[in-house]
Formats: structure tokens, C-alpha cells, sequence
């Protein structure tokens, strides 16, 4: 029997990609860590559907690709959020945050092979107590992982890490409020999987709940298009972020632009040229707050007596 909820899968991210893909272009060199995960995502889905209608449920390779799980969704998350923090404050330390980013990328990694092996252990039906070992350092990492997330967004909303002045600023924040909005629903997708592997450890693998699909779609395959959609969205809002990153030469002056408190500050704040004919850049000027004149300084003047 064919199994018409995988065909409409198959369906809905292939026509997911192109908007990916048209985002991905947009975004640029900033936005390739999230968008590009995003879109493998995307395959790896239609893949493993594709196979599911080949060999049925029971396909070796479509539970292997199937295992793989969230790990691009979350590496596709973190993506989006690096990008965000860049955009609210481009003068962010780059080592701790390449750091931060490359050692989460290093964690899902290592949880998604270890899933797969225990996977593949399991389907040769050898080493039991070694695949289960691997399964559950695999999805103790990812739920981790997912906390991360969580922390990364938290930490993004402190003051010292936005720069009122950044020109992507709206952008920036756009991003981040799609991330919150979507990461409830990948947390109902990592609790589905969680559910499956405890199962399966206490050998209720084939119980109603494991087996249902009301449950596998309602749990998995909907929050999981539900977490697309929104990314889709926000990427799409802000499909000018990498024009304004790119079309102001952004420099923090001392004093310049800095926590600028408004007319009565003695700071100018920073602001940007429109671009002239034939430039196409904006160059950063300062220029006195309106309504505030040059200041001059102050010499003081000796009246002279009247005879």
C-alpha cells in the first residue's frame, strides 16, 4: 500500500527548497551556515520519503537517513542565530563566536554519527548493548544541543550584545523572534524523539503509540514543517540584511554612535551618507544631532568699563 503521507512529504519540501534556496542566495556569505543546513535538511527528508515509498518503512537505508533526525534543523538554527547576533552588533568578538559556533557544529556532528551506528547496529541485530550505548550518548548530546539554542537566544537579548546603531539592526532581530517562535516546535520534535528511543530501549518498540502515525505526523513530520515555514518567513523579511551589512562600512568611533542617549548627549551619533551617483556604498559621516548646532568653545570675554 502506498503510503500517501510520505508522497505528500515528499511534496512539500521539494517545494520548500526553491524558497530556501532563493533565501540562501539573498543572505549571502552571512547567512550560509543556517540556510545551507536548512536546505539539507530539506533533502535529507525527501530522500528518506523517497525511499520510504520504495522499500516501505522497514528500509534499511530510509532509517539510517531518517535517524539523522534533527541534526540539520539544529545546525540550521544556530546558523540563523549567529547570523542575527552579527547583524545586531557587527563589532561582536569573532573568535568567541566562531568558537561557540564550530564547537556546536562539533557536538551535532558527534551525535548524529553515534546515532547512526547504533542505528546500524541495531538493524544487524549485533553488539545490542553497544548500539543502545551509542542511541543514548547520541540523543543525550542532541537534547543538549537543543538547550544551547536556548541559551544562545537568551544571551542575544543582553544589551551588551546589541549596538543600537548597526544599520541590519531590525533585521537582526527579526531573525531572532522566528527563532524563538520556531524552537518550541522543534522542542515537540525532539520530545517525539525521545519518546521512540525509550520505547524501543524497553523493547515497546511495536506498541500503539511507536507505530501510530496520527502520532508520527502530529509529533514529527508537522512541528518540523511548521519550524521550516517560519524560517522561511523571517529568511524572507530579511532578505536585505546582507545589502545593509554590505552597503555601510561600518566603524565604531570612541564616543561615536556608543550608547548615543539623544539631543542632549555631547556624543555624536553615527549615521550614514546615502549613496551618491555611480557609488553604490554608504560612507559613514558625523554630522551634529538636528537642531544642535557646532559646538564652540568657550572663551570668556572681559567687559570692558564704560568712562
Amino acid at each position: 500500500m502506498v503510503d500517501v503521507f510520505a508522497i505528500i512529504e515528499v511534496a512539500v519540501y521539494i517545494a520548500l527548497v526553491s524558497p530556501i534556496t532563493y533565501i540562501l542566495l539573498k543572505h549571502g556569505r552571512k547567512g550560509i551556515l543556517g540556510w545551507l543546513a536548512l536546505q539539507s535538511f530539506c533533502f535529507t527528508r525527501i530522500i528518506g520519503n523517497i525511499l520510504v515509498l520504495k522499500d516501505g518503512d522497514n528500509s534499511t537505508a530510509a532509517t539510517i537517513i531518517n535517524s539523522i533526525g534533527l541534526s540539520p534543523l539544529l545546525i540550521g538554527t544556530i546558523g540563523i542565530i549567529h547570523e542575527a547576533r552579527s547583524a545586531r552588533h557587527p563589532k561582536l568578538h569573532r573568535g568567541r563566536e566562531w568558537c561557540f559556533v564550530l564547537n556546536f557544529h562539533t557536538m551535532i556532528t558527534v551525535a548524529m554519527v553515534l546515532v547512526v551506528m547504533g542505528v546500524i547496529h541495531m538493524i544487524d541485530k549485533t553488539q545490542t548493548k553497544t548500539s543502545e550505548n551509542l542511541m543514548k550518548l547520541g540523543m543525550i548530546i542532541t537534547v543538549f544541543c537543543y538547550g544551547q539554542c536556548w541559551l544562545y537566544v537568551g544571551l542575544s537579548f543582553l544589551p551588551s550584545q546589541v549596538e543600537p546603531s548597526a544599520p541590519a539592526l531590525a533585521e537582526g532581530l527579526t531573525l531572532l523572534y522566528g527563532v524563538i517562535a520556531a524552537l518550541p516546535f522543534i522542542g515537540i520534535r525532539q520530545v517525539y524523539g525521545l519518546k521512540i528511543f525509550i520505547d524501543d530501549l524497553n523493547n515497546e518498540g511495536n506498541s500503539k503509540f511507536a507505530t501510530s502515525k496520527p502520532a508520527k505526523y502530529l509529533l514529527s513530520a508537522i512541528p518540523e514543517f511548521l519550524a521550516i515555514c517560519i524560517f522561511c518567513f523571517v529568511g524572507i523579511r530579511t532578505r536585505h540584511l546582507s545589502k545593509l551589512v554590505k552597503g555601510s562600512k561600518y566603524t565604531v568611533v570612541e564616543g561615536v554612535g556608543q550608547g548615543y542617549q539623544g539631543p542632549n548627549d555631547d556624543r555624536l551619533p553615527l549615521q550614514y551618507m546615502p549613496p551618491q551617483q555611480g557609488e553604490g556604498k554608504y560612507e559613514p559621516y558625523k554630522q551634529p544631532y538636528p537642531n544642535q548646532g557646532p559646538k564652540e568653545e568657550y572663551s570668556p570675554q572681559v567687559q570692558q568699563p564704560v568712562y
